[in-house]
């Protein structure tokens, strides 16, 4: 039997993944016998309220068996949220979210020792406690800004110092001392007003704050009504003179600051999703160019803090601060972000993007669009997908690695339940 033909110069071959646990614990490395594999995180949300799946467990042990069945269907990763992010929601305090998270982190590590867990938050708090419970990957929807004064961040970002290759810093450096008294955090995620697109697809910035639930991950209803921003503590805005001169700091500084997320996620020694998001919605001057210099913002500010190259993934942020046609437009170019050298991890399970385009109010019943679009994904360079249909996806999933794959694709063992 002849040996298998070399693959020609033009195919490229992904290297395994070598993201480590801070647990020890191993992490799938994306590449098998048959080639290319596309990682899957199942969805667990333990959430009343979350736009697909919110109340369906009562109980700890229903996770669990839930669990169960999703790792059956094939899935790598169980990633597991507290908290909903759909338009409407009430935000719920760190406490709160810990007692949802916590009991079942620990069930699920001791139901299935060997599974790797993700916690989907954006609390720093929520992501220390969740690591030492037995979480492997900490999944942050706000890029591990969460917690930072906005002023500063903003004027680090905009004046691009440090971005290109940000050096990590040991120990983490001290938080600034100069701070505005009363400092504004991130808030909560949502979804920015539908604007049509214009020519050159560049955007003025929209300072008016009308809300739109219409393309939020967790909107099941695809209304065009604008929905209020969900109430937070934090009213008051940051003190601008004190503001002015901790941005003027920032700017100055080699450096970016660092947030408390990336503190915790730089201690924790764990592998990171950072998402796309954007704290002032969707102000977009030129929105490719802003979304690699978010991306880019995120990546230094977690290389700074101290978190291993190795450990770092990206999210392209699909429903966050996009409407459906930049969602559209950062799909059909995933590319771009994936060239950014850092696996990516794409989310668009049921989201009501699909559902616009394809007429389909019912989250449920969004299947056939998001297997396109994961397909799509795998064919721009995604290494993870999140779905809550791991059987449905699966086999979406296996022909689009093989077709990656190439000349490189072999036969994969049956795999046995």
């Amino acid at each position: 039997m002849r040996p298998p033909s070399p693959a020609p110069a033009s195919i490229t071959i992904p290297a395994p993944l070598n993201w480590q646990s801070p647990h020890g614990r191993p992490l799938p490395a994306g590449i098998d016998p048959a080639g290319l594999r596309t990682l899957v995180m199942a969805i667990l949300n333990v959430t009343p309220d979350s736009f697909s799946d919110g109340g369906q467990f009562h109980s700890t042990r229903a996770v669990v068996d839930r669990a169960g069945m999703l790792l059956e269907e094939g899935a790598d990763l169980l990633d597991v949220g507290g908290e909903s992010t759909r338009p409407g929601h009430m935000p719920v305090s760190e406490a709160e979210e810990q007692a949802r998270v916590l009991p079942v982190i620990e069930a699920l590590r001791k139901a299935f020792p060997a599974t790797p867990l993700s916690i989907d938050t954006h609390r720093a708090s929520v992501a220390r406690a969740a690591i030492r419970a037995g979480a492997d990957i900490i999944n942050d929807i706000w890029g591990g800004m969460s917690g930072m004064d906005v002023a500063v961040w903003r004027a680090w970002r905009e004046a691009g110092v440090g971005i290109a290759g940000a050096t990590p810093q040991s120990p983490i450096p001290p938080a600034r001392s100069e701070k505005p008294d009363k400092p504004k955090p991130l808030p909560l995620p949502y979804e920015a007003k539908n604007l049509p697109l214009s020519a050159g697809h560049r955007r003025q910035p929209d300072n008016s704050n009308k809300l739109n639930n219409s393309n939020n991950p967790d909107n099941s209803n695809n209304s065009d009504t604008p929905a209020p921003p969900p109430p937070t503590p934090h009213t008051a805005p940051p003190d601008s003179t004190s503001g002015a001169a901790n941005a003027a700091n920032a700017a100055d500084a080699a450096t970016p600051p660092i947030s408390p997320m990336a503190r915790v996620m730089a201690e924790a020694r764990c592998p990171v999703i950072l998402m796309h998001n954007r704290v002032s919605g969707r102000d977009y001057t030129d929105f490719w160019p802003d979304v690699l210099l978010d991306l880019r913002a995120s990546i230094a500010m977690a290389r700074a803090a101290g978190v291993a190259e190795n450990q770092l993934w990206l999210d392209p942020g699909i429903g966050f601060a996009k409407d459906a046609a930049e969602n559209l437009e950062v799909l059909r170019s995933l590319g771009r972000i994936a060239a950014l050298g850092h696996p990516v991890l794409l989310g668009t399970s049921r989201k009501s993007t699909i559902g616009r385009v394809l007429d389909e109010p019912m989250p449920a019943r969004r299947g056939a669009g998001t297997a396109a679009t994961l397909v799509w994904g795998v064919q721009q360079g995604a290494r993870m997908v999140r779905v809550h249909d791991v059987a449905a996806m699966r086999p979406f999933l296996r022909m689009a690695d093989a077709i990656r794959s190439g000349l490189m694709w072999r036969k994969a063992p049956p795999i046995l339940f």
